[in-house]
């Protein structure tokens, strides 16, 4: 993130590298959410 704070934004193919890598850090994000909520109701419901 703070490469792309500090790197002058001029060029398309840049821009779009860079928003694949910021849609790709998101999507490990939310994945690595719903495992942490799966875990949480495996504990909290038990297995199905």
């Amino acid at each position: 993130m703070r490469k792309l704070a500090e790197a002058p934004i001029a060029d398309p193919a840049w821009i779009a590298k860079a928003r694949y890598a910021l849609r790709s850090g998101a999507a490990e994000w939310e994945r690595a959410q719903m495992e942490t909520l799966d875990a949480w109701e495996e504990t909290a419901y038990g297995q199905d």
